[in-house]
């Protein structure tokens, strides 16, 4: 829970830095901590523990393995989409890296992550 609490705290400020979300994301402590943006995933994690017990619902069933499994299959896919992002980069442009770097290695990493997915 810690790990996901600072890894979208992180995104968090990321995004309020970019002024994708409201600039008031990005605010530090003085050392450095993204307090706001914490302090914001905490309010959605306790809406969503009220939400799920006063509906009576299993969060190992309805919330960890749901969205677990989601979030696994999707990073599998955007690391597949990358492996094609790769070639396509290094078709549009003539550098001296191998065929290997440039067009076997991601084919093959590619086809693996389709397959596992």
């Amino acid at each position: 829970m810690l790990a996901f609490t600072d890894f979208f705290g992180q995104y968090l400020m990321a995004l309020g830095r970019e002024r994708i979300l409201p600039r008031r994301l990005a605010a530090t402590n003085r050392w450095g901590s993204p307090y706001v943006a914490v302090l914001a995933i905490g309010v959605v994690e306790a809406i969503t523990i009220t939400v799920y017990a006063l509906a009576g619902w299993d969060p190992l069933v309805r919330l960890f393995f749901w969205i677990g499994t989601s979030g696994g299959y999707g990073i599998l896919l955007l690391l597949t989409v990358a492996c094609a992002a790769v070639i396509g980069y290094f078709i549009r442009r003539s550098t001296d890296d191998s065929v290997w770097a440039r067009f076997i290695a991601p084919t093959l990493a590619g086809a693996a992550l389709a397959y596992a997915s």
